[in-house]
């Protein structure tokens, strides 16, 4: 009789040495399958993208900018562009490099990158030299620009989103003019100032977000 009954207290204790060696796995998979609900603070967001502004590509001005999230409603973009597109003898210059940054406020919660309705301030640096077979526009002279932007920004997708913004500002330097080329020269023909006030930003960008 004693035995049985260590017989039995054996089989018992290996069953339930089984039951829990099974149990364990089908545990943590549960565990692993079942996520813990976040706050909405703590829904994962990106934090960097890239852009490019397809409007100043039209135009012949390859450009890249990149973005950065600072916080929850904040960003800053810095964009650079450049072209240098000339033909001399027929009195054809397209040269124009730059750079402009700008800081973002968000009105809504940023997801996933940032869409919605922003507002910003921007800054702008640039020089140019234009002439299409007449008389051209010589800014080899640093120009600056500050101006107030609003923009709106569409998701298409987890990773890319577009944005367009248009922005009123004030644009300040000095260029010249000058006449078609005559004997390997380009005559000069006067020195003026420029003060504008208006619109100076214009964009639609097509935006991936990276992380």
């Amino acid at each position: 009789m004693k035995k049985n009954r260590r017989h039995h207290s054996v089989v018992h204790c290996l069953w339930l040495a089984m039951l829990l060696l099974c149990a364990k796995p089908l545990m943590a998979q549960q565990a692993q399958g079942v996520e813990p609900q976040r706050a909405p603070s703590e829904v994962r967001r990106s934090w960097l993208s890239v852009r490019s502004n397809t409007l100043a590509d039209i135009a012949m001005v390859p450009n890249l900018g990149l973005e950065a999230f600072i916080g929850e409603h904040w960003s800053w973009e810095l964009s650079g562009y450049g072209a240098w597109w000339s033909k001399p003898k027929a009195n054809f210059f397209w040269r124009l490099k730059g750079l402009e940054s700008e800081v973002k406020y968000w009105l809504g919660q940023r997801e996933q990158g940032g869409k919605g309705h922003h507002i910003g301030l921007y800054t702008q640096l640039f020089d140019y030299d234009f002439q299409m077979g007449g008389r051209g526009v010589l800014g080899d002279r640093t120009h600056f620009g500050l101006g107030v932007a609003y923009g709106y920004a569409w998701s298409l997708g987890k990773q890319w989103t577009i944005e367009g913004t248009i922005g009123i500002g004030y644009l300040h330097g000095t260029f010249k003019q000058y006449g078609k080329q005559t004997n390997g020269c380009f005559p000069w023909v006067a020195t003026k100032q420029l003060d504008f006030v208006g619109p100076t930003k214009l964009s639609l960008s097509i935006v991936y977000r990276l992380w």
